[in-house]
């Protein structure tokens, strides 16, 4: 018969002569290892040479979040967008726009 597999029994933490003895081992967080496999790439700050920004400069150029500008797009609100492809951009005009209207 193979023998049963149990879950180690730890013994209650006792101190002896100011040292603490038995119990479980001392709590050691996981060190970090390199960065989430699973984690999207990072995006970059693109300026194109037209004044073009993307998402990601124009969120930068701003003080907001990219999701902040998807949703903003989405909704059909400023800062107006130029599409390329299926890339999204904002013109420098637009963002000043926006930045200076205060209507965030």
């Amino acid at each position: 018969m193979k023998p049963i597999k149990r879950p180690k029994r730890y013994t209650r933490r006792i101190k002896i002569h100011g040292r603490v003895v038995g119990g479980r081992p001392p709590f050691e967080p996981q060190k970090e290892t390199s960065a989430d496999p699973k984690a999207p790439p990072v995006r970059k700050a693109i300026i194109t040479s037209d004044g073009l920004y993307n998402e990601v400069a124009a969120a930068e150029y701003l003080g907001l979040a990219v999701r902040t500008l998807q949703n903003r797009r989405s909704r059909g609100e400023p800062p107006e967008c130029e599409r390329h492809a299926r890339r999204v951009f904002y013109t420098l005009e637009a963002l000043d726009r926006f930045r200076n209207d205060g209507d965030e």
